[in-house]
């Protein structure tokens, strides 16, 4: 404790000599009405704007002193909304109350990123140094509590985190980074994603995210199997502030205007640029300082990067030329990066290739997926939209780090092509109010979850039959597509939930190519005593490379149809539509894209929708579910819609006066605090879903009323912001079918299978698969021992959860699992019962890792003449090598001969005499 005392303290000290090198600047923020061309053609090459807010046809942005004095020597008019920016934001944040963190949930219809991200324990209030220092508010860490907090992570988690450094800055400060993946000090042949912060010293909360970010990732991998499988499958890098000395001034409290709590408005790293006498000039923008494009501004605005050593957006004199982007640029060079976000604030948005679009052919079809559906998925929560530079900042940027990724010194050290982009943290502000810290960081947590799926192998699939099955059997179809990066085969299964009896084999596909569907079907039977009405359900589940996505699906057997249309018909006889203001046609039939047929439902058919619209599409059907055991709306729809701001809400209502907004699982119900938008706490369907997907709605909230409506509502806003996309094709919908369930007859649960796995870590992996009844509540997974025979539960595995458990702490010897399966009115059943051994004798290693010809697996300590058996699996669970072992004393060693197998990755399994599992683990053949 007093070593990390002492290297806090150093580090506090270096901070301390750093911002005493100058006095902070003062910034102000101005909102200058660009009424004319000649305004704007002013404002954007002479202001090196960055960052700024377009409204009401004026900007309003944050400028420097320097940028200031050619603002009021210009002439021009000019509002001065913020006098000095770093003291208000100071006062400010003294004031706030503190916020209240959530409990951790899972994923569910209508659920907001509050409570489906927790906040790790480790983050405590962030910075001890904080903005506001009302007790109980968080804050933003300051360059040396990074430092400590990473430490302190690797010394926790010694075997998933490590601290390393990639280099010093000018000012002498370590750019300290952590890796976090399950074989933390081996490098494996995994997917790598680099996640970078703080390049522009300003904006803060992107150095505090990625903290939150790698805290949660170490906190949740032993109790979350998602992040635990997502740790064991990459090999995940995180720099949390990249320009330390930059940082580290804007901690500086050189001046009673600037306490020491942050707040300061320096963008690029300290390295001393000129000087004449008493003028000194500091800095160049790291994120002009790339080789790509660099310098090459010509034609484009002073944003694109400044050859005036003053400006924020100065270049340096070459590329590469600072310590700083030297040291991520061999960093990068010693890895396999395939993707990487640069994290900044304060937009909402993903600034993606290209920074100089007019300097390169368009992105490639793989390229231009790549960066559609993966962007869209890191929205999901934060409202981000995506474009390139010109298309969400409005400016051209040269020598950015995104472009270096993606096309820079490809073939140098292990350099290839690196999916990258630049991340906005939302906020609207360099330093947002610290009430939306917490806020901030969930949605990041969530959106850099998503890019670590996309570096390898990550399948969406779609059930693609009707809801109505009316056999009982056949085969239930379903596509699957390629969104992540990797390569690896999917195998795909049919999970029984609810009154499936039978079902076939998973099916094992491979993806042709990036983004492209494939279709298979696996075949099913229902029980025998099936009624109409009875509701189905099931799960597809699709492995690949470790990492399983699920897939939810709701069927009745033979239900009563109330209402269908495929859009082929006349559009008046089912439906009544209204627009508000007047103007272009709103809702009708359109020819332009179809699930089925040649037609489907559009708010704006066969054009962009419209600014400050209001479109209302009512189904002519009034429905009676009074009768109803279960009800569902069904459709299939696609839509392009600029992210939070424009929207499709389904709504229902019992009386076509008060009308209620759906949540399923695609819709979001954000409350618009930190990223702007027109949610307000209300689920809607909106951003971007360019493939056909299959949307269902549960009425059982109306199955008692027999005067049930229905209706889509669109609205788009007043697109004050310059985003490019800000009007587009909005939403197509096809296929509307709205059915009910009469029967109320139950079915047995029946469990179909129960396994345990002995992991490599020592834990215990639990899963099973069960066919539930409608009376079914939930399942209690229960262990005990040799050592203590009386059964204790371990997990408790809702409906709508994966049926799957992880027991992390078992004891030597012999393990006891059973499942309790549990009825809605408390009766229960048990599972048979299975039995894991963990041998505490049985110290396994094997090398090298990865092998060529040659794996050698020591045993230290097992005993003499015992007999095991060494098997190998294939990621399809295909055995392909056996040996049977009888141990010796002190060191057993066996040498297998793999130079014929395939090259790709295998589990190794050690088994004893009964068949129970000993020892696992993975290794990867060259």
């Amino acid at each position: 404790m007093k070593i990390l005392r002492n290297a806090i303290s150093m580090l506090a000290l270096c901070s301390t000599l750093l911002s005493s090198a100058q006095a902070q600047e003062k910034y102000s923020k101005v909102s200058i009405p660009l009424n004319s061309a000649q305004v704007r053609n002013f404002a954007i090459n002479n202001l090196s704007l960055d960052h700024y807010k377009a409204e009401d046809n004026a900007v309003e942005v944050v400028l420097n002193s320097e940028e200031m004095s050619i603002l009021r020597q210009s002439g021009y008019s000019f509002e001065l909304i913020i006098d000095d920016v770093v003291a208000n934001t100071i006062a400010l944040n003294s004031q706030i109350t503190p916020q209240n963190s959530f409990a951790p949930i899972h994923g569910t219809a209508g659920q907001k990123i509050a409570s489906l991200i927790a906040t790790p324990a480790a983050f405590g209030l962030g910075g001890s140094l904080r903005l506001g220092a009302a007790a109980g508010n968080p804050g933003y860490y300051t360059y040396a509590e990074m430092s400590a907090k990473m430490l302190d992570l690797a010394n926790s988690y010694p075997t998933l985190v490590t601290r390393y450094s990639i280099g010093l800055s000018d000012g002498g400060l370590p750019i300290y980074g952590v890796k976090i993946s399950d074989n933390v000090t081996t490098d494996e042949n995994e997917p790598e994603i680099l996640y970078t912060g703080l390049q522009h010293a300003r904006e803060a909360i992107g150095g505090t995210s990625l903290m939150f970010f790698m805290q949660y990732l170490a906190e949740n991998y032993a109790t979350d199997a998602r992040i635990q499988a997502l740790v064991n499958n990459r090999e995940i890098f995180i720099i949390p502030c990249s320009n330390p000395d930059g940082y580290t001034f804007n901690y500086g409290g050189s001046s009673a205007s600037y306490p020491v709590t942050g707040g300061g408005l320096w963008r690029k790293n300290r390295r001393v640029t000129g000087g004449n006498g008493g003028s000194t000039t500091y800095g160049v923008d790291m994120n002009r300082n790339y080789s790509v494009d660099f310098g090459n501004c010509a034609g484009a605005s002073t944003s694109c990067g400044s050859t005036s050593k003053s400006s924020d957006t100065y270049f340096g004199p070459s590329a590469f030329s600072e310590k700083e982007t030297q040291a991520i640029r061999d960093f990068v060079y010693s890895r396999q990066f395939v993707c990487a976000i640069d994290q900044h604030c304060q937009g909402a948005y993903y600034s993606l290739p290209y920074g100089r679009p007019t300097l390169h052919p368009a992105l490639s079809t793989e390229d231009a997926n790549f960066y559609t559906r993966i962007p869209a998925l890191m929205g999901t929560y934060n409202g981000h939209r995506a474009g390139n530079s010109p298309e969400t900042v409005n400016y051209e940027v040269a020598g950015g780090i995104k472009d270096w990724l993606l096309l820079g010194d490809l073939g140098v050290g292990s350099k290839g092509k690196i999916f990258g982009m630049t991340g906005e943290a939302g906020g609207g502000q360099f330093w947002a109010p610290v009430s939306m810290i917490i806020q901030l960081c969930k949605e990041n947590c969530y959106q850099n979850l998503q890019l670590a799926y996309a570096a390898g192998s990550y399948y969406e699939t779609q059930d693609l039959n009707d809801i109505a099955v009316n056999t009982t059997t056949g085969k239930f179809s379903f596509s699957l597509r390629r969104i992540g990066l990797g390569t690896d085969p999917v195998t795909v299964s049919l999970i029984p939930l609810e009154n499936i009896a039978t079902n076939g084999a998973p099916v094992v596909k491979t993806a042709p190519g990036y983004y492209t569907s494939i279709t298979d079907s696996i075949s099913y039977q229902l029980p025998v005593d099936i009624q109409p009405g009875q509701k189905l359900k099931f799960v597809w589940s699709a492995t690949a490379g470790g990492i399983t996505t699920y897939d939810t699906v709701v069927k009745f057997y033979q239900p009563t149809i109330l209402f269908t249309d495929d859009a082929e018909g006349t559009f008046s006889d089912k439906w009544a539509a209204t627009i508000s203001p007047s103007g272009p046609a709103g809702w009708n039939y359109s020819d332009d894209y179809a699930y089925s047929g040649s037609k489907s439902l559009s708010e704006s058919p066969g054009a962009n929708y419209t600014t400050s619209s209001t479109r209302i599409l009512t189904c002519k059907t009034v429905f009676d579910l009074a009768n109803a055991s279960n009800a569902y709306l069904s459709f299939w729809t696609r839509y392009k819609a600029e992210n939070f701001r424009d929207k499709l809400q389904i709504q229902a209502s019992t009386d076509g006066t008060t009308w209620v907004a759906l949540a399923n699982q695609f819709t979001v119900a954000e409350d618009n605090t930190t990223s702007g938008g027109s949610l307000n706490g209300q689920p809607a369907l909106t951003g971007i879903m360019k493939e056909w997907t299959r949307m269902l709605f549960n009425l059982d909230d109306y199955k008692t009323y027999s005067t049930v409506q229905l209706r889509f509502v669109f609205t788009s806003d007043n697109d004050a912001s310059s985003f490019a996309f800000k009007l587009d094709e909005g939403f197509n919908i096809d296929d509307v079918t709205v059915v009910k369930g009469t029967s109320l007859a139950v079915l047995p649960v029946a469990i179909q299978s129960f396994k345990a796995n002995l992991k490599a870590d020592q834990t215990v992996q639990l899963d099973w698969q069960a066919a539930t009844s409608t009376q079914h509540s939930h399942f209690i997974v229960e262990a005990s021992s040799d050592i203590e025979p009386v059964f204790k539960t371990i997990a408790t595995v809702y409906e709508g959860m994966a049926f799957t458990a992880l027991d992390i702490d078992p004891v030597y010897g012999n393990n006891y699992y059973r499942l309790r399966q549990v009825d809605k009115d408390g009766t229960y059943t048990y599972s048979k019962t299975i039995k894991i051994n963990l041998n505490k004798n049985y110290g396994i290693t094997f090398f090298p890792n990865p092998a060529q010809d040659v794996l050698t697996v020591k045993l230290k300590d097992a005993g003499t003449n015992k007999m095991l058996k060494l098997q190998i699996f294939d990621t399809h669970g295909k055995m392909v090598m056996t040996k049977d072992v009888v141990t010796e004393t002190g060191y057993t060693e066996i040498i297998l001969n793999v130079g014929k197998l395939s090259s790709q990755t295998y589990i190794l399994k050690l088994t004893d005499s009964s068949g129970q599992i000993v020892h696992s683990g993975k290794f990867f053949k060259q």
